[in-house]
């Protein structure tokens, strides 16, 4: 395929520059930002692929697949008249997903049986913390996936959420397989546990406009209570920002890989 093509000779030629250059096709562009803003016009949905066929692995209530009676386990079969049979996932989520309102055709199979719903996407707001829950009456657990812009937010709200019944005087902070995300929201993260003035990050360039220091500005809002990091070795850019500062500064335990 020439798109195929175009994507290797560019490789290719960024490879030879530099190991840093990277490009983004209009797709992985597009999911960056939707990583980064947490918002996308779509379905509501996790899917799977499995010996080629793609299959609904979870539903997001309130959202268009929840509203129409689409379920975990059904087989998207095509969209608009487009098999999805074989299909990678980049090209199933550019079918998915589209303009809010936008209407599209959906077939699929559940228990052996085909049906064709119309699907009416919307706008849909992904969160930074998936889940957050107490282990036990005095520890917190906080899973956060990526680093959106509401990230710290987020995880503040989850500290007042499990404080208000028995107070937890520990945290544990999962960042495995979290890639990264907004460096202002690491910077924000590592607020909560410390408090604010406190220098996390410097960037040193050749000239002085390369050159700043970020700062933390959010209130602490967990001083006082211990702080577990979990990693492992997909922990990566922000992720490693927030542990490496939790770390330098000796205000908490990293755990993993």
């Amino acid at each position: 395929q020439p798109g195929t093509v175009m994507k290797k000779g560019i490789d290719a030629m960024l490879n030879e520059l530099d190991p840093y250059t990277n490009f983004f096709s209009e797709n992985q562009a597009e999911k960056a930002l939707i990583d980064r803003n947490g918002e996308y016009g779509g379905v509501g949905c996790r899917v799977k692929l499995r010996e080629k066929q793609v299959i609904v692995w979870e539903v997001f209530p309130d959202y268009a697949f929840a509203k129409a009676d689409v379920r975990e386990g059904d087989v998207l079969k095509s969209i608009n008249g487009v098999p999805l049979y074989g299909k990678d996932m980049d090209d199933v989520s550019v079918l998915l997903r589209g303009s809010s309102n936008s209407v599209f055709e959906l077939t699929l199979t559940r228990d052996g049986r085909d049906m064709t719903k119309n699907i009416n996407r919307m706008q849909v707001v992904t969160k930074s913390v998936p889940y957050y829950g107490k282990l036990n009456a005095r520890t917190g657990y906080i899973h956060l996936s990526t680093f959106g812009r509401e990230a710290a937010s987020e995880i503040s709200n989850a500290i007042m959420v499990m404080d208000k019944d028995e107070k937890t005087t520990g945290i544990i902070l999962d960042l495995r397989d979290n890639g990264g995300g907004l460096l202002d929201e690491a910077v924000n993260i590592i607020g909560l546990f410390v408090g604010d003035g406190k220098t996390v990050v410097n960037m040193r360039g050749k000239s002085s406009k390369n050159t700043r220091d970020w700062k933390t500005m959010m209130k602490g809002v967990a001083l006082d209570k211990r702080l577990t990091i979990l990693v492992n070795n997909r922990s990566a850019s922000a992720s490693e920002v927030v542990s490496a500062s939790i770390q330098d500064l000796d205000r908490g335990v990293v755990l993993g890989q």
